[in-house]
């Protein structure tokens, strides 16, 4: 498959870059998380191939989020609203009356939005290797402490747009020269440190743990048992919270929709949607070589676990999950 059309929609004064493939199936919104450009991330043959199956089954849309990619960059910290307003606003340019979202990182926060303030428009969400909460609390003890975002910071200030940190965040591909410097020329090309500092502020203001119960359209929940950046309890979270929520907990050595076979990225499930009418349908079937871990009872772990890479977290890059 050739790289497809970019095309733009306009949230008031923002332009916003998305691309449509395939023209059958559910609709399904990919808002890609922490970094993105819509043409450099088909330039990496195994996220070529993630979308392309995609497209094998589903109308798929994506978009670059505001500050990122080919949208219009960043000069002030986006509100939680303005980020919904935007996945609203490309599923109106892309003539989508209702769509699956999908949102991993920093992005599951608008997308759980989305779903509690416009359930019309949302049929189904798919949360990958994100959270309802990114910083750390008493009550919310796996989220990144101050300490990690000031090491974020530094890491954007001394290295970003080189391969420092990217083979430790994703060891399976250290010997991977050419996607060392795919992913380094994502990040230089994706976001300027500027605007990557803007959205760290913002990740670290997020909280939408009071959404969670309210929300009403089938989930699916997948997090990466040994994730270097975002910890699995975070997607525990999620998913014991989400009423009727479908838990996949995917080995240490996979990417979130990814096959244990190094990034190779997809396998992770179905496409989570209602039927027609009132009625749901179960929320995803997953497919391929996944682990299924049971949900949790009550709050979930009440403690981080040792020895998940806390050191190098601050170096949060896209896709070298």
């Amino acid at each position: 498959m050739n790289r497809p059309q970019t095309s733009y929609a306009w949230n008031d004064g923002t332009a916003l870059a998305y691309q449509v493939v395939g023209a059958s199936g559910p609709d399904l919104l990919l808002v890609p998380g922490s970094v993105s450009h819509l043409e450099v991330l088909w330039d990496e043959p195994r996220v070529h191939r993630f979308l392309t199956r995609f497209a094998g089954f589903c109308r798929l849309i994506i978009m670059d989020p505001r500050g990122l990619g080919l949208s219009d960059r960043l000069t002030e910290i986006p509100t939680l609203d303005e980020r919904v307003r935007d996945l609203l606003t490309v599923l109106d340019a892309a003539e989508s009356e209702g769509a699956t979202l999908f949102g991993n990182a920093d992005t599951g926060p608008p997308c759980i939005a989305a779903a509690v303030s416009h359930p019309e428009r949302v049929g189904g969400l798919i949360l990958c290797g994100t959270y309802a909460k990114a910083s750390w609390s008493n009550d919310y003890p796996w989220g990144w402490t101050d300490e990690e975002f000031a090491d974020f910071r530094q890491f954007v200030r001394d290295d970003w747009g080189t391969t420092e940190r990217i083979a430790t965040l994703a060891p399976s591909m250290a010997s991977d020269q050419a996607f060392l410097q795919w992913s380094a020329t994502l990040m230089r090309l994706g976001a300027s440190p500027r605007a990557i500092l803007l959205l760290g502020a913002m990740t670290k203001a997020v909280d939408v743990r009071p959404l969670l119960p309210q929300i009403a359209v089938p989930t699916l929940v997948m997090h990466r048992s040994g994730d270097r950046i975002n910890e699995v309890d975070h997607g525990r979270y999620l998913a014991d919270r989400i009423p009727g929520a479908r838990w996949v907990e995917l080995p240490e050595t996979t990417s979130c929709c990814g096959r244990r076979h190094r990034f190779d990225r997809r396998r992770g499930g179905g496409v989570p949607h209602r039927q027609s009418g009132a009625g749901r349908t179960d929320p995803c079937h997953s497919h391929g070589h996944v682990h299924r871990r049971r949900r949790l009872d009550g709050a979930g772990s009440s403690a981080r676990r040792p020895g998940v890479g806390r050191s190098s977290r601050g170096a949060q890059l896209a896709n070298t999950r």
